[in-house]
């Protein structure tokens, strides 16, 4: 898996290079650059699924590549890494489905986790588009001009966005990229789609594995642990509880 850096500290690049150990991550190579020109040309000829990049730079802003890999690269996940902590630019990384939003100076596990998580959710890819329980799919709501507290079906949409893409996130990490507490992103999801985060993220999990159950070869307890469940025995207790089956008895339905 390829991961580019852009920024154009020589020093803040110099840092990520030399400090983060990238392939322990699970990446094969990492590319960098000082300008998005540059960065556009990496991403047209290289394979790249992860790009971190900062804001503010010569010659072009890091949310103008995101506003272009959104539309050219939709498969390249974008982190960006800045000084900003202004909520204006935070919202409109929300806008480009930035995965993740970190503050200079970068906190060396936080990035570390952070990178393993976009790697993870690129590996799971196959398995996101399972429709969402009693949720259409509809298209992410735009982004207004209001903060988003003011704006909870937009906010409740991106979450649910992210859902989809990655079923394993927690309630946590899904509250830091929409940039509210815990608490108050949870009642804010039960206001808009009815259901508790923890209703709705874990009848999520259980579509996701009806499908890998049906369609792959993977070991029961793998999928168990793909889709992040405490161990196997729960896995197959909240299966049973929600489709009447155990795995391998709803894995041998469907290919009969």
């Amino acid at each position: 898996m390829n991961l580019l850096l852009v920024d154009d500290e020589i020093y803040a690049l110099e840092a990520l290079l030399n400090t983060i150990p990238w392939s322990s991550l699970g990446i094969g190579q990492v590319f960098s650059c000082n300008n998005i020109s540059a960065a556009r040309e990496i991403c047209q000829n290289e394979n790249i699924q992860i790009v971190i990049c900062d804001i503010e730079m010569p010659n072009g802003t890091g949310m103008e590549l995101a506003r272009w890999l959104h539309e050219c690269c939709p498969k390249t996940l974008i982190l960006f890494l800045t000084c900003h902590s202004d909520f204006g630019y935070a919202k409109e990384a929300i806008s480009y489905r930035a995965f993740a939003y970190l503050l200079k100076p970068f906190d060396k596990e936080e990035l570390c986790r952070t990178v393993q998580n976009a790697v993870a959710t690129i590996k799971k890819r196959k398995y996101r588009d399972v429709p969402a329980p009693d949720q259409p799919q509809t298209q992410p709501a735009p982004v207004s001009d209001t903060p988003a507290a003011d704006n909870p079906e937009q906010i409740v949409e991106q979450i649910l966005g992210m859902l989809r893409q990655d079923v394993t996130v927690s309630r946590e990490e899904l509250a830091r990229r929409v940039f509210l507490s815990p608490d108050y992103m949870t009642r804010l999801f039960k206001r808009v789609t009815g259901k508790t985060f923890s209703e709705y993220a874990g009848e999520l999990k259980l579509e996701r594995a009806k499908q890998m159950l049906a369609e792959t070869d993977e070991p029961v307890s793998r999928i168990a642990d793909l889709l992040a469940y405490a161990n196997f025995s729960y896995f197959s207790k909240v299966f049973k509880a929600g489709t009447g089956m155990s795995p391998k008895e709803y894995r041998k339905r469907k290919r009969t």
